[in-house]
This record gives structure tokens, sequence and C-alpha cells, in this order.
């Protein structure tokens, strides 16, 4: 069966709705839509289709980081508090423990009001003062793992401080514009988008339209949005080592760390470890998921790419289908 059918297959059979890439390499494999961008007016997706990714942008967070750190800028072993007045914690919290999801430093609810905070200038600074240091830490940092978003939302705080420029803005010219990637962007939500799909949630197994979100509470830990061939370039970029140096994406995607006996937490990336065909294989990847997006994208042995974005926030739908997609690339595609 050819590889184009087997792929259709899976996406019909589980329901996805949204777009798929599947790439060795600098070759495109398979690129595919399935259902609607808009579900309402049955408008179908398109190459440049434009999705939220979700807790993906951590990726995205974590290499400017690590681009500073190359620049001299500041150091992985940096406390917080070179960069933030206020730390309200006893122990040492670094940019280390930040980027490898083991500061203690519990989530902040990202459902929460915090308008009056949006409002500010300083939205940012404030949000880390005012609402993530309000909450004692969960553990020792260093001492486990525990996903926060509130670690990286800490990240956007510095990069901002480190560079004098807003995020985004950091983004688009060291990442987005250093690899042609046009159709990427932080999601503010007045901004209109060209392309940008219509966003859908999941209550009582039905869809229904995601609820409005301001992505500026979600920040550098998910507030990007991004199409399927801007984030294989983006894959490109970070495995040809345009965006940081080999010995940074070693560091990036070694398990800093650990999760389980299966693999652990990189920076900004889950790291696993798997044998196939009596030999070992690396798989580097995130989710992300929120309002009006479920995504994934997984880099293996630094070569093959899976990604795929949809624009419903359908946990059970969209892993099903990515679970069958990852088997068929093992078993078909790795070598």
């Amino acid at each position: 069966m050819l590889i184009e059918d087997r792929i259709t297959d899976i996406c019909h059979q589980t329901n996805f709705n949204g777009r798929i890439l599947i790439a060795k390499g600098r070759d495109i494999l398979f690129e595919s839509s399935f259902g609607y961008a808009d579900l309402e007016k049955k408008i179908p997706f398109s190459k440049k289709s434009i999705f939220r990714i979700g807790s993906i942008t951590k990726q995205f967070t974590a290499v400017s980081i690590l681009q500073l750190v190359e620049k001299g800028l500041l150091k992985l072993s940096d406390t917080i508090d070179h960069f933030i007045d206020g730390v309200t914690y006893d122990q040492s919290i670094t940019i280390h423990h930040l980027l490898s999801n083991s500061s203690g430093i519990p989530s902040f609810d990202i459902h929460g009001d915090y308008d009056h905070l949006l409002a500010s200038d300083s939205f940012h600074e404030r949000m880390i003062k005012e609402i993530i240091f309000k909450k004692p830490l969960n553990f020792i940092p260093g001492e486990r793992f525990e996903y926060s978003s509130s670690g990286f939302f800490i990240l956007t705080h510095i990069i901002e401080v480190i560079s004098k420029m807003p995020y985004h803005l950091y983004l688009k010219m060291y990442i987005f514009d250093v690899l042609g990637m046009k159709q990427s962007g932080f999601n503010f939500i007045d901004q209109k988008v060209p392309g940008f799909v219509s966003l859908y949630d999941m209550k009582e197994n039905k869809i229904i339209p995601a609820i409005p979100y301001d992505m500026r509470k979600a920040s550098g830990a998910g507030g990007l949005y991004s199409s399927t061939y801007d984030l294989f370039l983006y894959g490109r970029g970070l495995i040809e080592y345009q965006l940081i140096t080999k010995p940074m994406v070693d560091m990036m995607f070694d398990i800093q760390t650990p999760i389980n006996s299966q693999g652990g937490y990189g920076y900004g990336v889950i790291s696993l470890h798997f044998n196939l065909n009596n030999k070992t294989h690396e798989s580097i990847y995130h989710p992300g998921n929120g309002p009006g997006v479920f995504a994934q994208m997984m880099i293996i042995d630094r070569d093959i790419q899976i990604i795929a974005l949809s624009n419903i926030n359908d946990k059970k739908t969209f892993h099903a289908c990515f679970k069958e997609l990852e088997s068929f690339v093992n078993e078909h595609i790795i070598i």
C-alpha cells in the first residue's frame, strides 16, 4: 500500500480534522488536509491554513533562551533573581530548572481572570509577581519533573529583559525570519491573520465553538500560531543547526529531567529513546492543546518529522490518529 493511501486511511478512520505533514530529511512524503477549517460553513483547509500550536510554543521559547546563552547574555546556571525583583522563594531557581520543568513552581490557572493585568504595560512582570510567585513551590528545585507553564511564562519575561524587545518580535527576528516561516507568529486576540482556522472545543462529546481566550495569558508557554509547512521549516532549521549550534541542540534534546523509564524532559521538548530492529532510536516531541487546538510535532532520529495540527481540542480523536501515524512511520519509514 502506498504511503499516501495508508495515512489517508488512518486519518479517515480516526475522524481526524486538521492537517498532516510527514517528511524524511528535506523531502515531504505526505502533506494533506482532512475535515474543515470552518465546520459550519464547510470551508476546507489549505496549505495556507494557520492553527494555534499550544505548548509546541515551549520549543521556541527554549531555542530563544539557548540563543541568548550562546551569545553570552545569560547562563543556564543563572538564578531567576538576576532578572526579576521580588522572588519569594528561599531556594534558588535557575534557567535550567525552568527549561527542564524541574523548578517546582506550580502552573498558574490558565483560565483565571487576569484582565486587570493584561491592561498593564508590564503584564509579564506583574503576572509573575502577583500571581505566579504567590504560590509556594511544590518541591525543591531540581528534585523531580513537574510540568509547569509558569516556568515558560517566566522565561518569556527573561527573553524580553535580556533582548530588550517584545517576545513576539524576538521570535520573528531570530527564528521566523531566519527560516522563512511566513505563517507563524504570536496569536494576539485582536489580530486578523489570513488563513486562520475556526476554533473548536469538545463538550460532552460534542464539538462546540472554542471559548474566547487571550493568548497573552499563555505567552511563551503556548501563545503561538503556525502551519504544518512552517513547523517543517522549523524542524529542519533546528536539526540542521541553523538556529543554535549542535552542542546546544544536543543539550536541548538530552534528557534533563527524567519522567519515567522510557524518557524525560529536555529543554522545551520531551525526549524518548526506543528500540526498533535492534537499534536505538531518538524521538523528540511536544504536544500542544488548549482552546481550539490539539497539535503535535515529532522529530525521529533528527531526520523524520511528523506534524499534526487540528483546530479541535479533542484529545481522544487526536491521540488515536497520531498514535497510528507514529506506528506506521516506525514500521515503514524508519530504516
